[in-house]
């Protein structure tokens, strides 16, 4: 038999082995294939509005997704290695010399490049026209992208991934050949010990852990951003430390519940677990850190997708506004705007005057615009409260980086100097963090509230040319007709350095846009860790599954019942399976707290969202990978009972 046969037999024999390897490597061939074929379209190299944000954000996936790859081959195939052993082994002892063991595991590792190779491409070609029209229309592009997957893509994929298989390889022929006959015939053979529990380990963990979770709950947000690396590595060496420590200790005290440990189903399960757990708790805790990177990944992403609405009201609170700078005749903009809007049956929006001063706080260094007080008052009576302009040498500064409706960050005032032209005053400053006044635009960023009796008096006396008017047109800025107006208005002020418009509509559809991006990519990409994810759980399980053969043969020679044992697998499988989840939800809970603080709102329900979903498809692909590992555990259990071990 030639070695090819011989590895393309091992590859069909162990076929439920190799079944989520495969599957996910082609999963992550597919998404990198979508990524670089975007990436390198043509069409996207021009100036479509958010382009270089996509071929950016694509590349940055594409990079991502092939170093997460590599890891995850690397970790797959020496999993795989170590299966073989015994079998690489016996094949020594019956003559195979080591340049046709060299070729059987090389034939192996081809066969499974060139069905991952194969099946991603594949999938990937039939669902590109699809992936642009999503990006499309995300884009918002005016037609829609065309069909393309140029030489390049096919190049750039087949040699990342090959070459990716090729360093796997020579990883795993290093690991077979510095070992002797002897070694691989008995590897997998050395007895278990039973685990031991170390405590200062325990303690170790917790502290690693509880100083992750105290530094991304801090309130500082710079405390927060600082420490997204550092706290990722702490709580993720916490995990690997806690996750073996803290399964012995309650396996341990199970053990010791005698009321509940001798009974059949708690002495089955919990006496194997107690062995098992020195093999699987390192991939329990890389699973556990998928699972919280995922969940913070695809709830960090529709948080800001969500929160997307609010930010544009927060950012630009008036529906349609047109600034003009200078003393030149407002009436003809004004009248433009009114016939967009009557044009779309907008023309009964209420319409708000305003001349507001350009000045400087010649302290704090800022433009500012100074409306009065009347103004403020009457803008804050929308359910927020006003703070008080006591006499006539008090303003209020309002600052835009409030993100909360209603909030407002409560500090001391300060003395400053506020210059208007040729005019100078000296005032004491309140801060006002409560949202802003008008829409943003030049040196409208911050607004300068004093009394009326002191803005009158210097609106009388400024040039023409320090004056801001600001008309504003108030009302719902949803739907369609006003979707059209904003587009019609920018179309028709652009270009002009002293007139502006602005809308709330422009800015909810550039932030959706970008935001719809960033979900986008973020869920493409959670979809490759999810893969992994689950090949991880899928390996980890079908590794041992000749030795659940050959317990679940003891058990029975004792009269355990085929029921006992289908309970028993499965009682087993839910705790590898679910307990990295929890873990893994815990970490992504903290993740999301910390995301609140950021944005200062409360996002922990999107973090519980995203975990509900993947829960949905966790527990559908434990059902599904426990009726194959039980069918696989009776398959065994037949070939013993027909070979005579009975």
């Amino acid at each position: 038999m030639s070695t090819w046969r011989i590895a393309s037999r091992f590859f069909r024999h162990d076929w439920r082995r190799y079944v989520a390897f495969v599957g996910s490597t082609a999963f992550t061939v597919m998404i990198y294939f979508l990524y670089t074929a975007l990436s390198m379209h043509p069409d996207l190299q021009g100036g479509y509005p958010y382009a270089r944000q996509a071929v950016q954000g694509m590349k940055a996936a594409a990079v991502v997704i092939a170093i997460f790859a590599f890891l995850f081959l690397l970790y797959s195939s020496s999993s795989f290695v170590r299966l073989r052993m015994k079998e690489l082994g016996l094949l020594s002892l019956l003559g195979v010399s080591k340049r046709q063991l060299i070729q059987i595991i090389l034939g192996e590792n081809l066969i499974i490049a060139a069905v991952s190779l194969a099946a991603g491409l594949g999938v990937g070609l039939l669902l590109l026209k699809l992936f642009f029209m999503g990006i499309s229309a995300l884009l918002r592009l005016p037609r829609e992208l065309p069909f393309s997957a140029g030489v390049g893509v096919w190049l750039r994929t087949i040699l990342v991934f090959g070459g990716m298989f090729a360093a796997v390889s020579v990883a795993s022929l290093r690991a077979v050949l510095r070992r002797s006959v002897v070694e691989l015939v008995r590897a997998g053979r050395k007895p278990k010990a039973a685990p031991r529990f170390s405590a200062w380990r325990l303690a170790l963990g917790l502290l690693l852990l509880i100083g992750g979770y105290l530094w991304a709950g801090s309130p500082n947000p710079t405390m927060v951003v600082t420490g997204v690396v550092p706290v990722t590595l702490i709580v993720s060496l916490a995990t690997l430390i806690l996750i073996r420590e803290a399964s012995i200790a309650c396996l341990s005290w199970l053990h010791g519940w005698g009321r509940y440990y001798y009974r059949p189903g708690p002495f089955l399960t919990i006496s194997q677990l107690a062995y098992k757990i020195q093999d699987n708790y390192r991939v329990l805790a890389a699973t556990a850190i998928l699972v919280a990177v995922i969940l913070t990944a695809i709830g960090t992403a529709f948080t800001l997708y969500a929160l997307s609405t609010s930010d544009a009201v927060n950012t630009y609170p008036i529906a349609v506004q047109l600034v003009q700078y200078g003393g030149t005749d407002e009436r003809p903009s004004i009248a433009a705007v009114h016939a967009v809007l009557a044009k779309h049956g907008l023309d009964r929006m209420p319409r708000r005057e305003l001349v507001a001063l350009r000045g400087r706080l010649t302290g704090r260094k800022l433009d500012v615009a100074v409306v009065p007080y009347s103004f403020y008052r009457e803008i804050r009576a929308d359910g927020r409260e006003a703070l008080n302009s006591g006499d006539d040498h008090e303003a209020i500064l309002v600052f835009p980086r409030a993100l909360l409706h209603g909030q407002r960050k409560e500090a001391e005032s300060w003395n400053d100097r506020v210059q208007i032209g040729e005019e100078e005053l000296a005032l004491t400053v309140k801060p006002d963090e409560a949202g802003r006044l008008v829409n943003p635009g030049r040196h409208l960023l911050y607004n300068l509230v004093v009394s009326d009796v002191v803005y009158d008096g210097l609106a009388n006396r400024v040039a023409p040319g320090q004056r801001i008017h600001i008309s504003m047109w108030t009302g719902d800025w949803r739907g369609r007709a006003m979707q059209q107006a904003s587009s019609e208005l920018s179309a028709l002020f652009a270009g002009q350095e002293k007139k502006l418009v602005s809308t709330t509509t422009g800015q909810y559809q550039a932030q959706v846009t970008q935001m719809g991006l960033l979900v986008f990519i973020g869920v493409f990409v959670s979809l490759v860790f999810i893969a992994a994810c689950f090949s991880l759980l899928y390996s980890r399980l079908f590794t041992d599954i000749e030795e659940d053969r050959r317990y679940a043969c003891r058990l029975q020679q004792v009269g355990v019942t085929t029921r006992e044992l289908r309970g028993q697998a499965l009682s087993q499988m839910a705790v590898i399976f679910f307990l990295p989840f929890v873990v893994g939800l815990v970490h992504s809970t903290v993740a999301m707290h910390a995301l609140g603080t950021l944005t200062r709102r409360t996002v922990l329900h999107y973090g519980w969202g995203a975990a509900l979903l993947f829960l949905f498809l966790f527990g559908a692909f434990f059902l599904g990978t426990g009726q194959l590992y039980w069918r696989a555990l009776q398959d065994g259990l037949q070939r013993e009972a027909r070979s005579g071990v009975f």
